[in-house]
């Protein structure tokens, strides 16, 4: 008996088509990072894993657990975090090399608070209205 084994030609890369973009938000102000990616495998499927940095690099990093998909929702922490997403292509069991996004900075200001409103004057001793009514008045501003 004569056992003829298939070659396994190696999987290629995916393309990138679009790159996550960095933003700066104030907390309360979520975003979503997206990368868009295609198989060049003839019907392989794409996998993603996201990563975050300490720096502007997408060497490294931190694996997020559980940041599979091709977006990813960043908690809302006030600082500036680096995102990068690491893309792959399955295909009859066997993995492409991964290829990675740009790292991109996620920048969180602390919110604003609105200041609460103030009496700039006393009440001043009420008036009798036409009708016997008691009139007072005041004033009120805003801190800003």
């Amino acid at each position: 008996i004569i056992t003829v084994k298939k070659a396994e030609v190696a999987l290629k890369r995916p393309t990138i088509n679009t790159q996550p973009s960095g933003v700066t938000k104030t907390v309360g102000e979520g975003t979503t990072l997206t990368v868009s990616a295609s198989d060049t495998n003839n019907g392989g499927t794409l996998k993603y894993q996201w990563y975050s940095n300490t720096s502007a690099s997408n060497n490294g990093g931190t694996l997020i657990s559980g940041a599979t998909s091709a977006s990813y929702t960043p908690p809302q922490t006030e600082g500036t975090v680096y995102y990068f997403a690491s893309v792959w292509s399955t295909k009859g069991g066997q993995n492409s090399d991964r290829v990675n996004t740009g790292a991109v900075a996620v920048t969180y200001t602390a919110a604003v608070a609105t200041p609460a409103p103030f009496v700039t004057t006393a009440l001043t001793p009420p008036t009798t209205g036409a009708d016997d009514s008691s009139l007072f008045s005041t004033s009120v501003a805003s801190a800003e």
